[in-house]
């Protein structure tokens, strides 16, 4: 478990054996594949708030079941959200993610 902020979002991750099973049933890639095939993994720019969120989500201990992609476009609209409020009015926001 970490605590992390990034740029303005403040974000608390888990990461654990079963992070790349749910990375991969919900948005269809296999990190371990990547990882695996060279050595190293690089990761894209898209797939660092989509580990993100899997890893926030597995730290609030949602069911993990219950994740869609809508449900991901909407944690990405909420930090964005947040973010913006911190950099207008230098206050954090008390959303909660799902």
């Amino acid at each position: 478990f970490k605590e992390l902020k990034i740029r303005d979002i403040k974000l608390s991750l888990l990461a654990n054996g079963a992070t790349p099973y749910h990375y991969k049933r919900l948005f269809g890639k296999d990190l371990l594949k990547q990882l695996t095939s060279t050595g190293e993994y690089e990761i894209a720019s898209d797939e660092i708030p989509e580990l993100a969120f899997i890893m926030a989500m597995q730290a609030e201990k949602a069911d993990m079941a219950q994740l869609t992609f809508d449900k991901y476009i909407e944690w990405l609209e909420q930090k964005a959200e947040e973010a913006m409020l911190e950099q207008i009015y230098g206050v954090e926001s008390q959303a909660k993610g799902f």
